[in-house]
């Protein structure tokens, strides 16, 4: 394109008064630009203005699809989605809260009803030594029946301060008193009288009945009628209290103990009781596994059952007692005697001669005696217990010495103990030891 000078304006008229002759201008020639009117140099003006405007809209459908968002602004977290919850999961929380209110709630009851003694109305004698804690306390509570729970026990003397107060003593009471009466009671220090009474291996009940007539701890008839009571012990169910003489007598356990005298309610009671819960101390806890044992020993052995009872065998250990007291060591060699001779082909009599002196004729074990029909024996094993034994004979009669075959023995006067497998070698023995001095 040519150039050409563009004046910006219109050019102002000469002032009229002015004749100075104005000069012209030199004409310089222009240079005529292309002719626009052609069809080809045409402005479309239009197709412009389309053209902004398809822009703009793009730039507009962008900014709508994708919002502007300063650099330096931190961009905000997707919103997550919340999960739906495990149907499932969420019932066995529900549930789990429910049991956890209802032990909760149990635990409360049982509290309360230990604390009040709701349920409970027994006569509790009890002794507290010198030095107890609250801990042993709650449990002599509990193992007499006073209370239930000794935690919960605990807890009370603890909250209420009481720890440390309680005295050693002698305590009778009835249980229903709740924690506050037990408390008032074991703040008292109340004594009751005892007497210390030593009961020997193979006493019998009525040797029992003597010594505690005699320290005025009850009197024949009140112990009779308390053997009758019940006793929460499992040995009891296996004692055929029908064919006996005496319900208890082998299971009253020899030892020295501190009873209550007859002022104390229920003295008698009181004194089978303890009895009764030393031997099933002392008795190991697998006695009945022990007593099957001896059926597989003893295959060939004849009872009033066909087997070996547990009241079986306290009728052996009663035996040994009477036989090998005082001689731990010989207790299951004395016994293997005695189940072998269960066993013989011979009549079935044990020759026990201490069992002479028992007041049934049923418990008299030695053979038909001609000169005395009043001592004819008891063929076989007597219905029970003869006297009151200790540990060590009846783990004898539970654990016989094995493979013994011997199916006598006889003593000297030093207590040796001789064994033989028959009756003329027993008879040689005693001939022997008279020779020397030595037959009892």
């Amino acid at each position: 394109m040519s150039e050409f000078q563009f004046t910006g304006g219109h050019t102002p008229e000469p002032d009229k008064a002015d004749n100075t002759p104005v000069e012209q201008p030199v004409e310089m020639p222009v240079e005529q630009p292309e002719d626009i009117s052609s069809e080809e140099n045409v402005f479309d003006f239009s197709q412009l203005c389309a053209d902004k405007i398809s822009a703009q809209n793009s730039i507009d459908s962008d900014a709508d699809s994708t919002p502007y968002e300063p650099a330096s602004a931190p961009k905000k977290p997707a919103k997550r989605k919340k999960k739906k919850g495990n149907p499932v999961a969420v019932l066995i929380k529900i549930l789990a809260i429910l049991i956890a209110a209802i032990l909760l709630a149990m635990g409360i009851i049982l509290a309360m009803r230990d604390y009040l003694g709701i349920g409970k109305n027994e006569v509790v004698t009890l002794t507290v030594e010198q030095g107890m804690t609250t801990t042993q306390i709650a449990e002599l509570l509990r193992d007499n029946n006073a209370i239930s729970h000794p935690l919960f026990f605990k807890i009370y003397s603890k909250l209420k301060g009481y720890d440390g107060t309680y005295r050693a003593g002698v305590y009778q009471f009835n249980s229903d008193k709740g924690y506050d009466g037990i408390v008032a009671e074991l703040q008292k220090g109340n004594n009751y009288a005892t007497a210390t009474v030593k009961i020997p291996e193979s006493a019998t009940v009525d040797d029992i009945i003597a010594l505690l007539e005699e320290n005025d701890v009850c009197t024949k008839q009140e112990f009779l009628s308390a053997m009758k009571d019940d006793y929460q012990y499992d040995f009891i169910k296996y004692i055929p209290i029908e064919t006996v003489r005496y319900k208890f007598e082998g299971y009253l356990y020899p030892d020295t103990y501190e009873f209550f005298k007859s002022d104390v309610k229920n003295s008698a009671h009181l004194a089978i009781d303890k009895m009764l819960s030393n031997f099933n101390a002392k008795l190991p806890d697998n006695y009945l596994e022990l007593v099957e044992n001896l059926n597989k020993q003893y295959p060939d052995i004849e009872t009033a059952t066909g087997k070996i009872t547990f009241n079986d065998v306290m009728s052996i250990a009663s035996i040994v007692s009477l036989e090998a007291n005082g001689f731990p060591d010989e207790a299951s060699n004395v016994a293997a005697v005695f189940y072998n001779r269960l066993c013989w082909d011979e009549p079935k009599y044990l020759g026990s001669t201490p069992t002479y002196n028992y007041p049934d004729n049923r418990y008299n074990t030695n053979a038909p005696d001609d000169n005395d029909k009043t001592k004819d024996g008891y063929e076989g094993l007597p219905p029970g217990a003869q006297c009151n034994p200790t540990i060590d004979s009846i783990m004898g009669a539970l654990q016989p010495t094995k493979n013994f075959k011997a199916t006598y023995f006889v003593t000297d006067s030093d207590m040796k103990f001789y064994y033989n497998t028959s009756y003329k070698a027993h008879i040689n023995t005693i001939n022997d030891l008279k020779r020397k001095g030595k037959w009892a």
